[in-house]
């Protein structure tokens, strides 16, 4: 779920690269559609933490290069998910806005 969370403001930010520069409309409405499918994507993510556990959750591991011993992990705590939750919260408004 969190690689998600990454992989769609990267997908939304590649689909702006596509689009002329003077259709102000479609970007704003691009950008805008991507903040607030991350939003929901986050809510949801908020919906299914369980708050009663204090390990880690979502936990992504996932090993690169093993001969460099390098790998990618990610995961998350409660404190963690409420900035989570207010950085797509806070997008879509900023969008809006401007």
């Amino acid at each position: 779920m969190l690689e998600i969370l990454i992989i769609v403001p990267l997908i939304g930010s590649f689909l702006l690269l596509f689009i002329n520069k003077n259709n102000k409309k479609l970007i704003r409405l691009t950008a805008l559609w991507t903040s607030l499918i991350t939003f929901f994507l986050s809510v949801i993510l908020w919906l299914s933490y369980d708050y009663f556990s204090p390990k880690l959750q979502f936990i992504t591991n996932v090993s690169w290069l093993e001969s460099l011993n390098m790998s990618f992990c990610l995961g998350i705590d409660s404190i963690s998910l409420l900035f989570i939750v207010l950085t797509t919260f806070i997008f879509p408004l900023c969008i809006l806005s401007s």
